[in-house]
């Protein structure tokens, strides 16, 4: 299936510029890294990559430029991230042909596209090769194609290395322990250790129910096989409440409408607002069970689930994009606790969770065993929280420069280096 993608993106009609092709200067000792994106400013991309410039700056192996085609909108992030960064080029309506004359004037080592197939990409820069090693990471779950980028980053649940032909570049992957995700929640100023409390009054924008599944994905994810899983779950679980986002009126009507053809109560489907990240993460505290979206799950919206200390109920597919919450869990370690293959097991596994159905670990007294389960599973993610990697920006940045070196030792040697896999190194 890499075939007709690469025939689509091969971009036989750009204007012939003048880049010079070894206008780089020698990495002695540090290596020059850009990264091109529009989103820095309030935007999930920039929630999750906020810190680690500035992470990877001090550790004194990499000058760290930063490409910026998209608005300022003056947010806390675009300031810290304009700041953490050694080189920050303001780069909003400027054509494509500067853009990467800019790029390949600063002889960047390795250029991190970090949008890809996503609105406001910056693809027609890319493709006329600004930088030696041009490489693509975190805006788009998948390949590229037309020869724009040597390497793909995941890790390996999301583009194990069997998954390496359908790719069109070579795989460059995280070590097992690490996902493709980083995330700096920790230190993020609105749900971080060091973020003010909410007012204790705050409303939490949950149903009042004793169990509550949430799927705050934006609702185009939700297919109608999922959506009946969704129904069927809370079929089976007694006075329990599913929590779907909603922008719009109509939306939340529709759903509520496919709920009720399918037997259940539509009052039962809570419609839930767009908050603020740390309302946002209030509910997510107060919630049950997070059940995810297929085949296109969650991938910010479950890494922002887990730091708040939610389970996430997920089934991966063969896919990247099914793939990302699989790859959390695994970092967090807990992929056996609640990663499916099948729909039914997805099934099974949200009732036995949420209380219904026939639980071993319930006992005569009605509701005890949603304790059980539900207190051993969030108990699993409250010690891995701290026990794990997951929200460890800083060995996520040590790993991530060192398999951008490796990329660049990779092209320096002239040898052709299909995939790149790192190895974890504890701290």
């Amino acid at each position: 299936q890499t075939a007709p993608t690469t025939q689509l993106f091969t971009f036989k009609h750009l204007p012939t510029v003048s880049l010079a092709p070894g206008n780089v200067v020698k990495a002695r000792r540090r290596l020059r890294v850009g990264y091109l994106t529009a989103d820095i400013h309030d935007h999930p991309t920039a929630l999750l990559v906020q810190g680690m410039f500035g992470t990877q700056r001090a550790g004194g192996e990499v000058e760290v430029w930063m490409y910026s085609y998209g608005v300022d909108d003056g947010s806390v992030y675009r300031s810290s991230i304009r700041t953490e960064c050694e080189h920050f080029a303001e780069l909003h309506k400027a054509p494509f042909i500067e853009m990467a004359k800019r790029i390949n004037e600063d002889a960047i080592h390795v250029l991190v596209d970090m949008k890809q197939h996503t609105e406001s990409h910056a693809l027609n820069v890319i493709a006329l090769k600004p930088a030696p090693v041009q490489i693509a990471w975190l805006g788009f779950p998948g390949g590229i194609g037309g020869n724009l980028a040597q390497y793909i980053v995941g890790d390996a649940i999301v583009s194990p290395p069997d998954h390496a032909s359908f790719f069109p570049e070579g795989l460059a992957l995280l070590p097992p322990q690490i996902s493709y995700q980083v995330n700096n929640y920790q230190n993020d100023p609105f749900i971080g250790a060091n973020s003010q409390p909410l007012p204790p009054d705050v409303e939490p924008d949950v149903p009042a129910a004793r169990t509550v599944f949430t799927s705050l994905n934006h609702p185009r994810k939700i297919k109608p096989r999922r959506f009946q899983s969704y129904i069927s779950i809370l079929a089976a679980v007694d006075n329990s409440s599913l929590s779907l986002l909603s922008r719009h009126e109509t939306t939340g009507a529709n759903l509520k409408r496919e709920a009720h053809k399918l037997g259940v109560d539509p009052e039962r489907i809570h419609i839930a607002k767009v908050l603020g990240k740390a309302a946002h993460m209030l509910r997510f505290r107060r919630s049950s069970l997070f059940l995810d979206t297929f085949p296109y799950a969650a991938h910010t919206t479950c890494s922002e689930a887990l730091f708040a200390g939610l389970p996430v109920l997920t089934r991966p597919g063969q896919t990247f994009a099914s793939r990302v919450p699989a790859s959390l869990l695994h970092a967090l370690g807990l992929r056996g606790a609640t990663v499916v293959v099948t729909e039914d097991e997805f099934v099974e596994l949200g009732v036995r969770i949420g209380g219904g159905g026939k639980s071993p670990a319930k006992d005569s007294s009605k509701g005890s065993g949603v304790n059980k389960v539900r207190k051993r599973l969030k108990g699993m993610m409250k010690r891995a929280r701290t026990s794990s990697v997951l929200f460890k920006q800083e060995v996520w940045v040590a790993h991530w420069t060192r398999l951008l070196k490796m990329m660049w030792d990779a092209h320096k040697s002239g040898k052709k280096r299909r995939n790149i896999v790192g190895h974890f190194v504890s701290a």
